[in-house]
C-alpha cells in the first residue's frame, strides 16, 4: 500500500506537470529531438528565439506578449516560474535617428560584469555605467554617492543596468523572455534579497507579475513591476523544476554575438540622454 506521503508527492508532480509540461521528461525529450532536427546537433537557442514580453510605454498596465508568429497579446498578469534571471547591460552611442535603427549596441554585457565592444571594459570601472553629465560629447561620471550629491542634477548612466527574466508560463514548452528596465530591476532584486534570507532560490515559487503606475522626476508616467509570490513549490516539485532551471541557465548564460537589449521602453528616465548636440534616443528595435 502506498503511503500518504507518496500519494501526496505523486499528486503534486502530476499537478505541476499538467500546468508546466516542459518539466516532464517525455516533453524534454520531444523538445530536444525537435531542436536537433531543426537547428542541428549541438546548436542552442538564443535569448531572442524565445517569446518576448515587453513593458509598455506611457504607463499602460498591460504586458505586451509576442509569440513565435509575431502576434501580440496584452495580458495584465503573467503567472509562472522564474527559471533563470541575470543582469545585463547595453549601450548605443547613436540614437535611432542617427544610426538608422537595426544596429547592434556599441557595447553590451551578458552578465553586467564584462563589456564587449566599445569600450569593452569591465562594467564596474566603465565610466558609462556611472551617473554623471555630458560635457560636450564627453561623458563625465560623478563618483559621489547619492547622499553626497544632494540636490545636484545628474543624468543616469548611458549604459543602464537591466535584468533578463526567463519565466516558464503555464502550458508553454519554453520560457518567455522579459527584459526589465532599471526601475523594475530594483523591484525584482528587492524580492530576490528577501527570498535569499529565507534560503530559497527564485525557481521555488510560482509568481504573478503585474504592473503599477509610477512617475519619474519629470512627472512622466511609466509602468513598474509588481511581483507577487502565489505559492512555494514543495520539495518534490522542486526536484522536477531545479534541473529545468539549471538547463535554462546553461543555455542562456553564455554570450551570443549579436544579442542586444534595447533602451528603457518605459520612459522612466534612467538612461542618460545622448550628448547635447544629438537628438533624443528612441527605443531600440525589437
Amino acid at each position: 500500500m502506498k503511503s500518504q506521503t507518496t500519494d501526496k508527492a505523486g499528486t503534486e508532480l502530476a499537478t505541476i506537470g499538467e500546468a508546466y509540461p516542459a518539466l516532464l521528461g517525455q516533453t524534454n525529450d520531444a523538445l530536444r529531438s525537435a531542436m536537433e532536427a531543426n537547428l542541428g546537433e549541438g546548436v542552442k537557442l538564443r535569448m531572442w528565439d524565445l517569446d518576448r514580453v515587453k513593458i509598455p510605454s506611457g504607463g499602460s498596465l498591460a504586458w505586451e506578449v509576442t509569440d513565435e508568429d509575431g502576434i501580440p497579446s496584452y495580458p495584465q498578469k503573467l503567472v509562472g516560474i522564474i527559471v533563470y534571471t541575470k543582469r545585463v547591460r547595453s549601450m548605443w552611442f547613436e540614437s535611432i535617428e542617427q544610426g538608422g535603427g537595426g544596429s547592434p549596441p556599441d557595447c553590451s554585457s551578458p552578465d553586467a560584469l564584462q563589456g564587449y565592444g566599445d569600450p569593452g571594459v569591465a562594467c564596474e570601472t566603465c565610466q558609462f555605467s556611472k551617473f554623471g553629465n555630458w560635457d560636450g560629447d564627453e561623458w563625465v561620471p560623478d563618483e559621489r554617492t547619492q547622499r553626497q550629491r544632494g540636490d545636484d542634477e545628474v543624468d543616469p548612466p548611458p549604459c543602464s543596468l537591466r535584468r533578463a527574466v526567463f519565466i516558464l508560463r503555464e502550458g508553454q514548452p519554453f520560457p518567455t523572455l522579459l527584459v526589465l528596465p532599471p526601475t523594475s530591476v530594483k523591484v525584482l532584486e528587492k524580492w530576490l534579497r528577501q527570498i535569499t534570507m529565507r534560503l530559497k532560490p527564485y525557481w521555488r515559487f510560482v509568481v504573478e507579475l503585474s504592473l503599477e503606475k509610477a512617475k519619474n522626476p519629470d512627472n512622466v508616467e511609466y509602468a513598474r513591476l509588481v511581483i507577487k509570490p502565489l505559492r512555494a513549490l514543495s520539495v518534490e516539485e522542486n526536484a522536477t523544476v531545479e534541473p529545468f532551471a539549471k538547463a535554462t541557465r546553461e543555455t542562456f548564460a553564455a554570450y551570443h554575438e549579436g544579442e542586444q537589449l534595447g533602451p528603457d521602453p518605459t520612459g522612466a528616465g534612467e538612461q542618460a540622454p545622448p550628448p547635447p548636440d544629438a537628438p533624443p534616443e528612441a527605443s531600440a528595435p525589437a
